[in-house]
């Protein structure tokens, strides 16, 4: 059903550290971007309005550095998902507001607000 999703890069949260962020991978991508080639695409996770990134932190930062306004990514969990415990959101979902804080920093922008699911786990820990 959303195939047709055209998303910014500066709208997906991500799941995991920057640490983890790999800057060989990331240049292969912006080499791609460059090229006209296709990159495999984004997974997400929706949760209410909040898509989070599953799989291809490396290819969000690659968009964000070649400034592209626009990718198709492709959601492959949504609340519809979930148990009553709310369990694949824990463990997709390990990241901590200084993870989004690093997140804003490395890419050069500033998110207008936070998912409450986040706060809620922040406020769990």
């Amino acid at each position: 059903p959303y195939e047709k999703l055209w998303i910014s890069p500066e709208f997906v949260f991500p799941t995991m550290s920057i640490d983890r962020i790999n800057k060989e991978k990331v240049d292969g991508y912006l080499d791609k971007i460059y090229k006209h080639e296709k990159l495999e695409q984004v997974e997400l996770i929706r949760i209410h309005d909040t898509l989070f990134i599953k799989d291809g932190h490396n290819r969000v930062v690659a968009y964000n550095l070649a400034r592209m306004r626009l990718f198709n990514p492709k959601i492959v969990l949504s609340e519809d998902d979930i148990d009553g415990e709310g369990n694949i959101v824990k463990k997709s979902l390990m990241v901590t507001e200084q993870d989004i804080l690093d997140w804003e920093n490395m890419n050069g922008f500033i998110y207008n607000y936070r998912p409450k699911i986040i706060q809620k786990m922040n406020k769990g820990q």
